[in-house]
């Protein structure tokens, strides 16, 4: 039931909301469709190694045709999601733990709001199941070690990397929960072949300088691993994940599983998952804190790289309200690191769902409470915590087992209504596309699958939209909702939308002959406002400002410009032409000149035979002849009277840098001469 309704609330989600990695984990699906035995992207090979997603949507993908492939793709999330349900089962039940306790935790693992992240095309979705089945075998590895166990615990860790490379850092909690566990039996013998992979491994990565990790070797190469800022970030992520977890799973179980460490338990399966719930929930917080202080790009939690571990703490709390002996020093330890530290964080408000830190929902009705109150939500929460910190301590002094389901039962209940609410949230809002997360499937956007049946297009993206996050929006809509797009072009350094780890093919034209050097392909898809050049050909398909272009062989330009900005606008003191090439006759040209805003004076604009002026901010459509001679071109001049400043181009937002321009061209046109010269 629980995996048939998160695929449904999944299914809901008609867009994408997590761009490129949405289209990265895509485009390697289609891949595999195709045929590819390696990780490819636009026909080359390249050094991804989170695969086992992007293979399991392969029959999504080979079935479905897009877009409806992406609404299947979330469903199948849902139930991916949902089977992580299935290894908490099995970890909680190896503990001996009551079987109301067993049942709540694997409901418990289905109904976190990081479900969320499963309405997109998101590794998670496959990587926490698979995690969690790794923490399993590292688990039984532990309890009853032998060369066996510790195989199957490094392959389950390995298929967890392969859906996401961060979850190699299960390798170090693997080998962190072995000497804490052996540090008390000495059963080093038995753990031989784990700790000489540990001993190879780490040191490995590290002087390879990341390069066994691919395209996330960046993490290691970039920085420093350590510092006090990672260390806070660790315990920020920490303390956001506890609080999207009711604040009880991490002081009970924490504390639990410190003291227990200290204080053996009498089960060995117990005192073995305790080394794992503090070694797991220490180096994922680590590592998540270490990333995101060096490449968080603004965010000051990333939550769903760390909650992982929320399921360990919840079952961790259970094994506490069983256990005969109260552990109430570590529950009063792990409280007071607790109230001390949830101040670092802000938690601030966010718009709608944030896919990167899906905890951070709740923040603004956490603050709206807070401020009637009259505090922060830091002190809220501190107060809250040494609340719980006291009723659990009565509660584990009294009859902690006959409390179990209550305390379990409302944890539960508390993470269900948020996940409600978070659900509730992505369903009313809109998308960093504009369009709303749920409704119907967006439609012409797949135009280009819908006209092109076969060959090979590519994509030559250009800032259109006249603002960075805007243009990329339209080129990933282009390749994200187009299986049929397979390559990307680029002319010079700009106007990479594309992802860094997407190859991307650079094309050079010869002034003189309008000759196009690129990897052969069938179509070109470009905006008409490119002011560069357009290539010859005949348009396949076109929607508002976008055309698909069934191109000539051997590869020509129609038109080119000299002497622009590759945007389009002209500049003081560079002389600037747009050219036209053969057929030869009298070739109608037509393109549209606009000013910027403010200018203080009309501008005069002269382009070939054609003078026009242009107030502010006011763009018009010319039009005229150019006479083209056999085996030559056309040159008309464009010329400006006045300058006025507009921004850089944005190789990525924002631009802060000013240029002064002239006058801006676009929509450039040509018409096949219909008489001679």
């Amino acid at each position: 039931m629980p995996a048939v309704v998160l695929a449904a609330l999944c299914w809901g989600v008609s867009d994408w909301a997590v761009m490129t990695d949405e289209l990265l984990y895509e485009r390697l699906a289609l891949s595999f469709v195709d045929g590819a035995f390696l990780p490819t992207l636009h026909g080359e090979h390249v050094d991804v190694y989170a695969v086992l997603y992007p293979f399991l949507l392969m029959p999504v993908f080979a079935i479905v045709d897009l877009p409806d492939a992406v609404r299947v793709a979330h469903g199948l999330n849902g139930v991916l999601f949902a089977s992580a349900a299935v290894p908490t089962w099995l970890l909680a039940r190896g503990l001996a733990l009551p079987r109301f306790a067993v049942l709540v935790a694997a409901a418990f693992s289905v109904a976190l709001p990081w479900s969320v992240i499963g309405g997109f095309v998101m590794t998670e979705s496959a990587a926490y199941p698979a995690a969690l089945w790794a923490v399993f075998a590292v688990h039984r590895a532990v309890v009853v070690p032998s060369p066996r166990r510790d195989l199957i615990a490094l392959g389950a860790i390995a298929v967890a990397t392969l859906a996401r490379p961060q979850l190699a850092g299960l390798g170090l909690a693997f080998v962190v929960a072995i000497l804490a566990h052996e540090a008390r039996f000495g059963r080093w013998r038995e753990h031989t072949l784990a700790l000489a992979v540990g001993a190879l491994a780490i040191p490995a990565v590290l002087l390879a300088g990341g390069g066994l990790l691919g395209s996330y070797g960046v993490t290691v190469e970039e920085g420093s691993l350590i510092s006090v800022d990672a260390l806070r970030s660790a315990l920020e992520h920490l303390n956001v994940t506890a609080v999207a977890l009711g604040i009880v799973p991490l002081l009970l179980g924490g504390g639990w599983a410190v003291a227990a460490l200290v204080r053996t338990p009498d089960e060995p399966e117990r005192l073995a998952f305790a080394a794992v719930v503090v070694a797991t929930t220490t180096v994922l917080a680590v590592e998540t804190g270490s990333v995101v202080v060096r490449f968080g790009l603004g965010l000051e939690v990333k939550d769903r790289y760390f909650f992982y571990a929320a399921p360990l703490l919840f079952v961790a709390a259970a094994c506490a309200l069983d256990d005969p002996r109260p552990r109430i020093a570590g529950l009063l330890g792990v409280t007071a690191a607790f109230v001390g530290t949830v101040g670092l964080s802000s938690f601030a408000p966010v718009y709608g769902v944030n896919a990167d830190s899906p905890a951070s929902a709740i923040n603004e009705e956490l603050t709206l409470l807070a401020q009637d109150l009259g505090v922060s939500a830091a002190e809220l929460l501190a107060v809250v915590g040494g609340l719980l910190a006291v009723a659990l301590v009565l509660a584990l002094r009294r009859r902690p087992r006959r409390l179990a389901p209550v305390v379990l039962g409302a944890v539960l209940a508390f993470v269900l209504a948020e996940s409600a609410y978070v659900w509730d949230r992505l369903y009313s809002t809109m998308g960093p596309s504009g369009r709303p997360f749920v409704g119907a499937q967006p439609e012409g956007l797949s135009w280009i699958d819908e006209t092109i049946a076969d060959g090979t297009v590519a994509i030559l993206p250009y800032q259109s939209a006249g603002e960075w996050f805007r243009s990329a929006i339209r080129w990933w809509d282009v390749e994200f909702w187009n299986a049929r797009v397979d390559r990307a072009y680029m002319l010079g350094p700009y106007f990479a939308y594309t992802p860094e780890t997407f190859p991307r093919a650079q094309l050079s034209l010869d002034p003189r002959t309008g000759a196009i050097d690129a990897p052969a392909t069938d179509y070109i898809v470009r905006t008409l406002d490119d002011a560069r050049f357009a290539p010859a050909g005949l348009v396949a398909a076109q929607v508002p400002n976008l055309e698909a272009i069934d191109l000539e062989v051997p590869l020509r330009a129609q038109w080119l410009t000299l002497g622009l900005d590759p945007d389009g606008w002209t500049r003081s003191g560079r002389r600037a032409f747009l050219r036209v090439f053969p057929p030869a006759g009298r070739v109608a040209v037509e393109l549209t000149v606009s000013a910027p805003q403010p200018r203080d004076d009309p501008v005069v604009v002269t382009v070939g035979p054609v003078s026009v002026t242009l107030g502010p901010n006011e763009s018009r459509v010319l039009g005229f002849e150019v006479c083209v001679a056999a085996g030559g071109f056309a040159d008309a001049e464009v010329t400006t009277s006045s300058l006025t400043t507009v921004r850089e181009i944005e190789a990525n937002p924002p631009s802060t840098s000013y240029r002064n321009v002239g006058v801006r061209l676009s929509r450039i046109s040509t018409r096949a001469p219909e008489s001679a010269c």
